[in-house]
C-alpha cells in the first residue's frame, strides 16, 4: 500500500490514527507526515534537590545532535563510539507495516508510583524511576530505569515521521536493555506529560526531585497494546547493540503546546534510520 507524503490536518490525523486503533489488525496505520510546530518559552523551575544521574542516557558531553558532534560522526568521537558506524543491529529502523501475528510475546506492567525524579541531561529529558517498577516481556521481568523523549520521532512508519517519541527504558539482572518505543502526535493535552513539563530544568545537566509529586509511567502507556518488536541498539553513544524493542503501534496524544514546549528545549534530538540489514521485525 502507498502512504501519502502531502500534510493533512492535524486534526485529520488524530481522527485517523485513533480510529486505527480501534480496527481490526488487519487494517493499515495510516501515516503520519511530519508536522512543522513554532515554539514559545516552557515551563522551567529551580532545582529544589540534588538527584544521582543513572541509567541509559548519562552525562556525557562529547555527542550530540549537531553537525560538529551529531550521529554522522559519533564514531569518529570516540573508541567507545566505533558500534553506532559499524554494527549490524543499529537503531532506530523504518517500520514497515505488516500483518500482526499472534501476539506470543505479552507485556505487562508493574508501575509503582514514584516522585517525580527528572533531568536535563544535555541530550533529553529525563524521568529516572527508583527500583520498584517493573516491566515484564514474554513474562521475563526487567526493571524499569528511565522515561526519555526525542522529537521528531527516532522510528519512522512507512517512511513517515512523528512528532515526539517517548523510551520507557527497562533493564534486567543480567544487564540486558529492554525499551518500549511510544510515538506521540498531536491532539489533546496529556496530563501526565503536563506533570513532568512543569518541572523541566532551567539549565542543562540539572535535576530535580519533586517529592511531593507522584508519577507512574503506566499513565503513558495506551490501552491497545499490539507492537513492532525487533532486536536493535541504543539511538544514542555508545550505541550498543541486543537491544530488545517493542515499538507501539498505538500513539499517544499530546497538545500543540506541549511539544512546542519540549522543542524549545530541545529541537532536534533525533537519530536518523538505520539499515534494517537482515534482521527481522514482527508486528505482533
Amino acid at each position: 500500500m502507498n502512504y501519502p507524503i502531502y500534510l493533512i490536518a492535524a486534526s485529520l490525523i488524530v481522527t485517523l490514527l485513533t480510529a486505527c486503533g480501534s480496527t481490526k489488525d488487519k487494517d493499515t496505520p495510516p501515516a503520519t507526515p511530519k508536522v512543522e510546530i513554532k515554539e514559545k518559552t516552557p515551563k522551567a523551575l529551580e532545582p529544589e534537590a540534588k538527584i544521582e544521574a543513572k541509567g541509559v542516557h548519562p552525562y556525557d558531553s562529547d555527542w550530540g545532535y549537531e553537525k560538529e558532534n551529531g550521529p554522522n560522526i559519533w564514531a569518529q568521537l570516540s573508541d567507545n563510539y566505533k558500534i553506532c558506524e559499524s554494527g549490524e543491529l543499529q537503531s532506530p529502523i523504518n517500520l514497515k507495516w505488516s500483518q500482526p501475528q499472534v501476539n506470543t510475546r505479552k507485556i505487562e506492567f508493574d508501575y509503582k508510583d514514584a516522585p517525580l525524579q527528572i533531568s536535563d541531561n544535555g541530550h533529553s529529558i529525563v524521568v529516572q524511576f527508583p527500583p520498584g517498577s517493573n516491566g515484564y516481556f514474554g513474562g521475563k521481568q526487567f526493571e524499569l530505569v528511565n522515561l526519555h523523549f526525542h522529537t521528531s520521532s527516532e522510528h519512522t512508519l512507512s517512511g513517515n515521521q512523528l512528532p515526539m517519541e517517548a523510551h520507557l527504558v527497562h533493564k534486567n539482572e543480567l544487564g540486558q536493555i529492554s525499551i518500549i518505543g511510544i510515538f506521540l502526535i498531536e491532539g489533546r493535552s496529556n496530563p501526565f506529560i503536563e506533570k513532568i513539563w512543569n518541572h523541566i530544568p532551567a539549565k542543562k545537566y540539572q535535576d530535580r526531585l519533586i517529592p511531593n509529586l507522584l508519577v507512574n509511567a503506566k499513565d503513558l502507556i495506551p490501552n491497545r497494546m499490539t507492537y513492532y518488536f525487533y532486536v536493535g541498539s541504543l539511538t544514542t553513544p555508545p550505541c550498543t547493540e541486543g537491544v530488545r524493542w517493542h515499538v507501539l503501534n498505538t500513539p499517544v496524544e499530546v497538545s500543540r503546546d506541549q511539544i512546542i514546549a519540549f522543542r524549545k528545549v530541545y529541537s532536534n534530538n533525533s537519530r536518523p534510520v538505520q539499515p534494517l540489514k537482515s534482521r527481522n521485525v514482527i508486528n505482533y
